[in-house]
C-alpha cells in the first residue's frame, strides 16, 4: 500500500495538478515553467531586470537552468523602486533591511498583496503538518508587533484553518519561556534553535503529562543543531521540522516534511 500523501504532498499536488505517481517530475516540470514566466515578467515590466536580464538567451530561459541567471547584488537592493514589476500604488509592504557587515546603503524590499497572500499559503501548507483546527500554536519570533511582520502573517493564514497563535517573548530567557509555556499550553511552538535548546531544557525538569500538550516544533531563523533536533523528536516525542527563509523571499523558504530527507 503506497504511503500515505503529506499536507506538502497535497499542497503540491493542488499546485502542479497531478497526482502522488507523477509528482516529483511535476514538481521539477512546474519549477522550470515559474521560473521562465517570473524571469519573462521581470524582464518586460521592471526597468531593473530589463537591463539586467537583456542578455539572457531563450535557451537559458527554456532550461531552467539558475547557473545561467546574473547575480542582483545587495547594493541593488537599495534602488527599490527600479524593481517594481507593478506600480507604487500596488505596494502592500515595504521594509528597510540594513546590510549586514557592512557600511554600504540599506536595501529596499517591495511587497505586493499578492506576494503576502503567496507567504501566508506556504505558511498554512507547511504547518499543517503539525497542527490540527482548535490547535494552540505559541510564536517566539521577533517582530510580533511589525505590520506584515512573520507573526501577524502566521496568524493570519492559521487563523482560517482554525488555529490559534499567541506570541510570546523572543528573548532567549528561561523565566520568560517558562511562563508562556505555562500561560498558553501550546500544542506547536514556533521559535529559534537558541530558544528551543531552552525548551528542551524546561521539558526535562515536567513529567511526561506535561508534555502531552506540545505535539510539533518548528524552527526557524537559524542553523537547527542536528543533536537539538534528535533531543527534541526522540526524548520529547515531538516532531520537529526545519524551516529556512529571509526576508527578501517573504518570510518563506523551503520546510521540511516528517521524512526529514532534505
Amino acid at each position: 500500500m503506497p504511503p500515505r500523501p503529506t499536507e506538502l504532498d497535497l499542497g503540491l499536488m493542488k499546485d502542479c495538478a497531478t497526482d502522488t505517481a507523477a509528482l516529483a517530475e511535476s514538481v521539477h516540470a512546474e519549477q522550470k515553467r515559474r521560473l521562465r514566466t517570473t524571469l519573462e515578467y521581470a524582464r518586460s515590466c521592471s526597468r531593473f531586470y530589463r537591463k539586467r536580464l537583456r542578455e539572457l538567451s531563450g535557451a537559458a530561459l527554456a532550461s531552467g537552468d539558475t547557473t545561467a541567471l546574473p547575480f542582483t547584488h545587495p547594493e541593488d537592493l537599495s534602488a527599490w523602486k527600479q524593481f517594481l514589476c507593478i506600480s507604487q500604488d500596488g505596494v502592500e509592504r515595504l521594509v528597510t533591511l540594513e546590510t549586514s557587515g557592512t557600511s554600504g546603503p540599506p536595501k529596499r524590499l517591495a511587497f505586493s498583496a499578492k506576494d503576502l497572500e503567496a507567504t501566508k499559503n506556504f505558511f498554512r501548507t507547511g504547518m499543517a503538518q503539525i497542527t490540527r483546527k482548535g490547535d494552540r500554536v505559541l510564536s517566539l519570533l521577533p517582530g510580533t508587533h511589525r505590520p506584515h511582520g512573520v507573526y501577524a502573517l502566521l496568524r493570519e493564514a492559521l487563523g482560517k484553518a482554525g488555529v490559534s497563535v499567541f506570541a510570546g517573548c523572543p528573548r532567549a530567557d528561561a523565566a520568560d519561556l517558562r511562563r508562556d509555556m505555562g500561560a498558553h499550553n501550546p500544542h506547536v511552538v514556533v521559535a529559534a534553535p537558541g530558544q528551543l535548546t531552552l525548551l528542551a531544557e524546561l521539558l526535562s525538569e515536567n513529567p511526561p503529562a506535561k508534555k502531552r500538550a506540545l505535539r510539533g516544533i518548528l524552527s526557524s531563523a537559524d542553523i537547527l543543531p542536528p543533536e537539538l533536533a534528535h533531543t527534541l523528536q526522540t526524548h520529547y516525542g515531538t516532531l520537529t521540522l526545519d524551516h529556512y527563509g529571509m526576508t527578501e523571499t517573504g518570510y518563506g523558504g523551503g520546510v521540511e516534511c516528517p521524512a526529514h530527507d532534505g
